[in-house]
């Protein structure tokens, strides 16, 4: 007998509102790991004069980064909506970024957030989905560079590097000089060929950072090592001092920086909020968008397939049976940022799942699932290779 499951008024209405226009495939890539479809912010006036506030001390801005304008709208409008007093993450995309005038020119940019996840795996999330974007879009030779500064951009670390700078003005191109006196982190990341050798005694960033930084990082990329993303590791990465912080990042193919991201973490206190909250985002650029097939055009609502995860090591792997569903176009949803079992158990009851796809700590390191059947509880243990074949014959029998 076809299992049956509720439509919902949510379900409906997604697909009208996706009927509105086509979706980019980069958009479809980011839904795969949990990213859904946003209205592009739109900041106020206020929002430009906080801006300008922020701004103050600091009149760079980093390649391929938001504006605190933008930031601060998304953040109102993550606090005035209905994802404040969610108990989960809140990952959602939207087009044409306000910021992306400014360095992304001649293309199309895709803004992700994830907002109330503290820990590596939303840096994580942020940086693979990226990628995957680009890479499906038909970007060659993409490259991770990351770093980062700790929790405060403007401290030790830009004051060693302002003194490092000074010492260093008489052997500097008038190009250089006049970079160094826009600000220390301009210098760093905008250099020209001509100066980069001075860069080679320049401070190392994460020397600075303390010790919870220094284990973030480190599970960022642990989490790249196990999806064999390329990186490296670029004291030539930083912030926007202004409103990022911890871990930045930026892509790029043969030179030219696709995309960007940091934390904005701290920034919610600055504005005024009671409490702060945990974000970050990541912005990309593509020349052409390609129009995605409707086989990966989906909602939270549209999937079937709920993935849960254990345990730290199955979270690490839990990229790879995303990528595996993705690249099958079976599509499934998933709670990345959710550490505890019980508020993953929330989420698939809220969106009526029903099916479970479930990895612990065992089954990542033997690279198998257990394929959970929500209502009769009876499961199955899958080898990975096999998962994509056995939903696609399970999703027949559901209506």
């Amino acid at each position: 007998m076809a299992k049956k499951v509720k439509r919902s008024a949510k379900k409906k209405s997604g697909k009208a509102a996706r009927g509105r226009r086509r979706d980019w495939n980069a958009e479809c890539v980011a839904r795969w790991y949990g990213f859904i479809s946003a209205a592009t912010p739109a900041p106020t006036a206020e929002d430009r004069r906080i801006a300008a506030s922020l701004r103050k001390e600091d009149g760079y801005s980093a390649p391929a980064t938001l504006a605190p304008e933008e930031l601060a709208r998304i953040l109102f409008n993550h606090r005035d909506g209905e994802w404040f007093e969610k108990p989960y993450a809140h990952l959602f995309t939207y087009r044409k970024s306000p910021s992306g005038v400014a360095w992304a020119r001649g293309r199309e940019t895709l803004t992700l957030h994830a907002i109330g996840c503290a820990s590596a795996i939303a840096d994580a999330t942020l940086i693979k989905a990226s990628y995957s974007a680009l890479h499906e879009e038909g970007a060659k030779d993409l490259r991770v560079r990351l770093s980062t500064v700790g929790a405060d951009p403007r401290g030790a670390f830009s004051r060693e590097l302002s003194a490092f700078i000074r010492k260093k003005l008489g052997d500097l191109s008038q190009g250089g000089r006049e970079l160094a006196k826009r600000h220390p982190f301009a210098f760093v990341a905008q250099i020209g060929a001509a100066d980069e050798r001075v860069l080679d005694d320049m401070p190392d960033p994460l020397s600075f950072a303390p010790e919870e930084e220094r284990r973030r990082l480190a599970e960022v990329v642990e989490f790249l090592e196990v999806q064999q993303v390329p990186y490296e590791i670029d004291r030539r990465i930083v912030p926007d001092p202004a409103t990022s912080c911890r871990i930045c990042f930026r892509i790029e193919s043969a030179g030219e920086v696709l995309a960007g991201g940091a934390r904005y973490d701290g920034l919610a206190k600055k504005l005024g909020f009671k409490m702060d909250l945990s974000a970050a985002y990541a912005t990309v650029a593509l020349r052409k968008p390609k129009s995605a097939a409707a086989s990966c055009t989906f909602t939270p609502e549209d999937a079937r397939f709920y993935l849960l995860q254990i345990g730290a090591e199955a979270k690490r792997g839990s990229h790879l049976i995303l990528d595996t569903l993705r690249k099958a176009r079976i599509p499934v949803y998933q709670s990345l940022d959710c550490d505890k079992l019980s508020t993953q158990l929330g989420v698939a009851k809220r969106f009526e799942f029903p099916y479970l796809i479930v990895v612990g700590a065992r089954e990542a390191r033997e690279g198998t699932v257990i394929l959970r059947d929500a209502e009769s509880r009876t499961q199955e243990l899958l080898k990975l290779t096999d998962l994509p074949a056995r939903l696609k014959a399970v999703a027949k029998g559901i209506k």
